[in-house]
């Protein structure tokens, strides 16, 4: 599932829910590198789809 969503996420074509699962699977196999990394796209997702709001 991780080897799937990751292109995707770090691609920037993954959607919200597929960025929270990816973080969610690096959270849980303990690799913080790909959590923080995932938690830093999702931030940039939802900014672009409230319109840039910080």
């Amino acid at each position: 599932m991780r080897r799937a969503l990751e292109p995707k996420v770090w691609g920037g074509r993954a959607s919200i829910e597929e960025i929270r699962l990816l973080k969610a699977i690096c959270s849980h196999m303990g690799d913080r590198a790909c959590r923080d990394r995932a938690n830093a796209m999702l931030k940039q997702k939802q900014s672009q789809t409230t319109g840039g709001a910080p």
